[in-house]
């Protein structure tokens, strides 16, 4: 499931290179992969303060470094990621089709 839905990555970098002039090609796929390196950057910390979150919402604030993370806290601290991969499978859905002739002319 994870591999179905993380495959529209590849649709950014094909926008990124139709979409602007050839000779700029390379800084759109790096500016994509940084893009990329960014999500994960943080993706991490949102899922950690999620996972505090709601240990402080179950135990109240006073008790919150005294208990341990249930499975409940990490089932909503990930939450954020097939959240953010249902966004991406649809919004791919809005991508119209270029044919291969690019979108920008030189």
């Amino acid at each position: 499931m994870f591999g179905f839905v993380s495959a529209v990555q590849i649709n950014c970098f094909v926008l990124g290179r139709e979409n602007c002039p050839e000779h700029m090609s390379a800084t759109a796929i790096a500016f994509i992969n940084m893009c990329v390196m960014v999500s994960g950057l943080t993706l991490q910390p949102l899922v950690g303060l999620l996972v505090d979150m709601s240990q402080r919402w179950r135990v109240g604030v006073a008790h919150a470094g005294d208990q341990l993370n249930l499975l409940i806290d990490y089932q909503i601290g990930l939450s954020v990621i097939p959240v953010a991969l249902a966004i991406c499978v649809i919004l791919s859905f809005c991508i119209k089709e270029s044919y291969g002739k690019g979108g920008i002319e030189e």
